[in-house]
């Protein structure tokens, strides 16, 4: 398989636990060798993209800030282009990515990520009563649950569903798997070279990351790693199922 390039999901496919996985360090460095390039795109919103950078180095991968996109840095960009201001319900070590100048009173937006814990009915009333007022929902992404070591944890899509259906709204979707989000990722993979085959996305979730992916027209391949669970390879329709990301130059070979 050709690819022109690759984009990454992070956890779960690269790192976890803060560790990276089996691999992960090697096929980075095989891709840079080949000149293919790569960009990682993540649904994490409990972190700033400065943070994610440091993160990924204390687990052994070195990757500059451009090449990592957030659905928090694609919301900035939403927010900028349509001048409006929000009401935040982002965790707190992710606020440097966005406009400084949220909203006191009415707002044009209310942009949720996820706030684990922090999540009560205090927060989303708030959130629920801008709505009501004419607020539009931005919701960073609509992930069921996360994985901490091996717990399941709660992430942002129950609680935006909770809001949907209290104000009778739908969200609209920035992260994975909304279509711009891989999109806006494609523009910079390719920004000043030419496009010569596919692009590829590889993640742990067959929806998010793989169906989204390949609505978008991309190839998405499946890994069974991170938050992955028996059978999720029977759903959607991946292009490729891999062990975990240290297959994927042989895939790529073949």
């Amino acid at each position: 398989m050709k690819a022109s390039g690759i984009l990454f999901d992070i956890d779960g496919v690269l790192a976890h636990g803060g560790s990276p996985i089996d691999g992960a360090v090697d096929v980075l460095a095989w891709l840079t060798r080949r000149r293919i390039p790569y960009r990682l795109v993540t649904n994490t919103t409990r972190k700033s993209r400065r943070l994610v950078v440091d993160s990924l180095a204390a687990s052994g991968l070195s990757v500059p800030p451009e090449q990592i996109m957030t659905p928090i840095i694609a919301a900035a960009g939403i927010l900028k282009e349509r001048k409006w201001r929000a009401t935040y319900l982002v965790d707190e070590r992710a606020l440097e990515d966005l406009p400084s100048e949220a909203a006191r009173n009415q707002a044009d937006a209310v942009l949720i990520g996820d706030l684990g814990e922090k999540f009560n009915y205090d927060v989303l009333n708030r959130a629920f009563q801008s709505l009501k007022q004419g607020a539009v929902l931005l919701a960073a992404h609509k992930n069921r649950f996360w994985m901490k070591d091996t717990e399941p944890l709660l992430d942002a899509g129950p609680f935006v569903a909770a809001l949907e259906y209290g104000a009778e709204i739908k969200a609209e979707l920035i992260g994975k798997p909304a279509r711009p989000f891989f999109e806006a990722a494609v523009r910079s993979l390719y920004e000043g070279r030419a496009q010569l085959g596919p692009t590829v996305m590889i993640g742990d979730r067959w929806d998010a990351d793989v169906e989204g992916a390949r609505a978008a027209g991309l190839l998405g391949l499946l890994v069974r790693t991170g938050t992955y669970e028996e059978g999720d390879d029977q759903k959607g329709s991946p292009d490729g199922v891999l062990d975990s990301v240290a297959d994927l130059p042989r895939w790529l070979a073949g």
